[in-house]
């Protein structure tokens, strides 16, 4: 019917539009999202597993003749990495190319940010050494804007049918 359902974002009383995750620009929708994100935040956690079985779903939806790509940003150690095998094999089988930007908050690269690009390494795609990058914000912010460029990082590998 195109009329998207009321939910509560999780961990609030605020009810928005149930969108499937899609962009709607819908304003309330949008603020509602980044006040749980804020919330969460507390629990220094950063989970992906869900967001990983919610890409399934959409791919599942996406033309054939499409390049499949999810892109993973964080600015921590991935939790739940272990838990990831269905939704992970689901991506794979899908031809999903999985990305992750670990962001950093210095320049200088800290025993922490080696780890935690470790167990972002563990949840993209091969090859793993190019398709997880430790990166400055501003860093993170051109590689973003090139993402489909042939000549970018990711771009290679979206652009050029690489693995």
């Amino acid at each position: 019917d195109g009329i998207p359902s009321l939910s509560i974002v999780p961990g609030t009383s605020t009810a928005v539009a149930d969108t499937c995750g899609r962009l709607t620009g819908d304003r309330n929708q949008l603020f509602a999202d980044i006040d749980w994100h804020e919330a969460e935040k507390l629990r220094c956690q950063t989970k992906v597993k869900e967001a990983e079985e919610w890409a399934a779903e959409v791919f599942k939806e996406s033309p054939a003749h499409r390049e499949k790509v999810l892109l993973i940003i964080t600015d921590g150690k991935i939790q739940d990495k272990d838990e990831l095998g269905p939704a992970g094999t689901t991506l794979a089988a899908a031809g999903v190319k999985v990305f992750g930007i670990l962001l950093r908050r210095q320049a200088a690269v800290t025993t922490t940010d080696i780890a935690n690009l470790v167990t972002l390494k563990e949840v993209v795609s091969n090859p793993k050494e190019t398709h997880a990058l430790s990166l400055q914000v501003d860093e993170a912010l051109a590689i973003m804007d090139g993402f489909c460029d042939p000549n970018s990082p990711f771009g290679t590998y979206i652009t050029q049918g690489g693995s």
